[in-house]
């Protein structure tokens, strides 16, 4: 574990990893505005209370993911290596993965404010109340990591078969241009209408099941999902076929 240069105090894994990606975090403030805060896990209120919010260590944990188009991946454990290997440099000095990257959590972070427009609702039957919301789906790290590793894998290819750079490029063009006009249907519907089209009552019900490896049910959930929301262009009646693709 790193220490602080008194030798004195160890740091926490979570200031590990601020460290380690602070560069990222840096550009990620300057490239994607539609991220509103990034939150430092370390301050007394390091919690997101609001659509557009993520905490440093989130979003090293969703460029890892982004960077193996894997769901299965630990930060933490791997900061060792950053140090070690400086891979993380190496990726920084690509220009093309980095802007790739902070359009696909523009991306994110939009559909995120999309989804927040609908507020607290009355649960429906026995759904779970986590579940009450459209903020509260990309309040799990599970569904963001799986919508990056979704659109990453689009754009990029399949771990070990990348696509040509001119192809990455209009592929990351053509899920904007889907997920605008989805924005704009969002936009334009009202509460009961997005009530209906996230469908969360059902999300619900899929990810309130007895498993014994929670997360790792969550993360194949929504990497399915986003799976078919990006097979199908963003153009859904609703997310039901998303929910239930796992």
């Amino acid at each position: 574990m790193l220490v602080l240069n008194t030798g004195q105090v160890p740091w926490t894994l979570d200031r590990q990893v601020s460290v380690v990606y602070s560069p990222l975090l840096k550009e990620v403030r300057a490239n994607v505005p539609s991220i509103t805060k990034l939150i430092n896990p370390e301050e007394k209120a390091g919690r997101r209370v609001a659509a557009g919010q993520f905490r440093g260590d989130d979003i090293a944990e969703l460029y890892m993911a982004y960077s193996l188009r894997k769901t299965q991946v630990d930060v933490k454990e791997n900061v060792s290596d950053e140090f070690s290997r400086l891979d993380f440099v190496d990726n920084l000095e690509n220009p093309e993965s980095q802007k790739h990257f902070y359009a696909i959590l523009e991306m994110l972070a939009s559909l995120d404010l999309a989804f927040s427009r609908l507020d607290e609702r009355p649960p429906r039957g026995d759904t779970p109340p986590k579940w009450s919301k459209g903020r509260n789906i990309f309040d799990s790290q599970p569904a963001r990591i799986g919508y990056i590793v979704a659109l990453s894998t689009k754009i990029v290819g399949r771990p070990g078969a990348n696509n040509a750079p001119d192809i990455q490029t209009r592929n990351i063009k053509l899920l904007q241009q889907s997920q605008h006009s989805l924005l704009d249907r969002l936009n334009s519907m009202n509460e009961d209408e997005l009530s209906d089209f996230l469908r969360l009552d059902v999300l619900g019900e899929l990810l309130d099941r007895r498993v014994s490896q929670v997360g790792r049910y969550e993360r194949t959930v929504f990497s399915e999902a986003f799976k078919v929301l990006v097979e199908e262009d963003f153009a859904l009646d609703n997310m039901e076929p998303c929910w239930r693709a796992a």
